[in-house]
């Protein structure tokens, strides 16, 4: 189900056909119902957010990446260029969502057991700052969690629940000190 892209460097051209994975897992008896839900979600009023029509992540001096409000959707670019998704058939597109979805957690590195490199890994389980962008406009508030086996909780400032809108998210987990603006 797995396959490399000849054009990108290691680990970046790992890519996975979903089709072929999706017959993997029926083959060897995974169930096919949906996991719950990650978070709440629920239309906006429009107008009842703060302006956000260009998104700017700093995820490390290397690697800038803005979200741009088209009008329908936000779309992704990464060094200012672009940033395109690549089909097993080498089409291309940019990538896009309607929501953006952004918590912010700290930052760790983890050891896996036995052999193996350590690897970079983010806290999702307490509570952290929440940014939800849609439709050109933003909603701050908190995200909580007390296990991994829990969905997000994510609320507003006043406490209320901060709904996700329905639509294709992009689902962000950054880190804690990193700057984002819009």
């Amino acid at each position: 189900a797995t396959f490399r892209i000849a054009t990108r460097y290691a680990p970046h051209n790992l890519y996975v056909d979903t089709t072929a994975l999706r017959e993997y897992a029926d083959e060897r008896g995974y169930a096919d119902e949906a996991p719950a839900d990650l978070f709440a979600w629920g239309s906006w009023e429009p107008g009842s957010g703060v302006e956000a029509t260009s998104i700017a992540f700093d995820w490390s001096p290397g690697l800038q990446v803005r979200w741009d409000w088209t009008g329908d959707e936000y779309v992704r670019f990464s060094g200012g260029e672009p940033h395109e998704w690549l089909s097993i058939d080498g089409d291309t597109a940019q990538i896009s969502a309607d929501t953006l979805v952004v918590m912010f957690a700290a930052r760790y590195t983890a050891s896996p057991s036995g052999a193996g490199s350590s690897v970079p890994a983010m806290e999702t389980v307490g509570t952290g700052r929440a940014l939800v962008f849609s439709g050109g406009e933003v909603r701050e508030g908190t995200w909580s969690r007390s296990s991994i086996e829990e969905p997000f909780e994510l609320s507003s400032a006043d406490g209320s629940v901060l709904t996700v809108p329905p639509g294709k998210p992009w689902i962000s987990i950054f880190p804690d000190g990193r700057s984002l603006t819009w």
